[in-house]
């Protein structure tokens, strides 16, 4: 029967897109999910009933509250954020199978990272477009200019870090 729903999905462009627009209901707004729902329902195929029973009372009547599953308000709708991490972190474990060692060694690291990530944070550093660098986004710190007198010399600044800031 699996197999049987499978091929209809792939070979019913009309299957594909009543699915497509039941996907589609956690990027709504709360408010519309279900109204959507019952518009979605009003089209739907008999051969899709099944499917449309359990999405009712699984996600839009069950005991999963529709803000829960819901991404219109989400910064982050899809799981790439979570697939750059295991990415970063898969390419620091250099053994495929690290001992435990080694593995509490990469977590230890880790957690000094984001502490280290979170104190620049917290002073005013911003992320960068990057995601890797760290910009100084604070206007309490002041440049003061050492230039000598003289003009054949070259201009270099040193930024001065209140005392309230280190």
């Amino acid at each position: 029967a699996v197999h049987r729903n499978i091929a209809a999905y792939k070979n019913d462009e009309s299957i594909r897109e009543q699915c497509r627009g039941l996907m589609a209901l956690y990027l709504m707004p709360v408010s519309e999910i279900e109204q959507q729902f019952k518009h979605i329902r009003a089209l739907f195929l008999p051969s899709l009933n099944e499917l449309f029973i359990y999405f009712e009372r699984q996600w839009i009547k069950g005991n999963i509250l529709l803000s829960l599953w819901n991404a219109s308000e989400s910064d982050h709708r899809t799981n790439n954020i979570s697939e750059v991490y295991n990415r970063r972190f898969g390419t620091r474990i250099i053994n495929k199978h690290p001992n435990i060692w080694t593995f509490i060694r990469l977590i230890q690291d880790e957690h000094a990272r984001f502490e280290h990530i979170n104190i620049q944070v917290a002073y005013g550093a911003e992320m960068g477009k990057s995601n890797s660098e760290l910009t100084d986004s604070s206007s309490d710190i002041t440049t003061v200019d050492l230039t000598p007198s003289t003009p054949d010399t070259q201009t270099s600044t040193y930024p001065i870090i209140p005392k309230s800031r280190l």
